[in-house]
């Protein structure tokens, strides 16, 4: 046999099974990676969206009233509140 050949044979089986960067976890990590950029957008998307409503919440009074009263079920010292919740 060609020595070039059986070097060439030799080399590819080492790099697919006995390399430290084998192809299977190149795959593997490409896969990872395809993931986190995918994670990555969302939570982008995500800190946009909260970053509107914060801009929203703060620009009046009103809204910031709203928000404490719905979300926290604050109240004045003049008032009663009543939670009524559907079964």
């Amino acid at each position: 046999m060609n020595k070039f050949l059986v070097a060439t044979l030799f080399f590819c089986i080492w790099m697919l099974f006995f390399d430290r960067s084998r192809v299977i976890n190149q795959i593997k990590l490409e896969q990872t990676l395809r993931n986190l950029q995918t994670q990555k957008e969302y939570y982008e998307t995500n800190i946009e969206e909260v970053k509107e409503r914060k801009k929203e919440l703060f620009t009046t009074d009103e809204n910031f009233e709203k928000f404490a009263r719905e979300q926290h079920l604050m109240k004045k010292s003049n008032e009663e509140v009543f939670v009524i919740e559907k079964e």
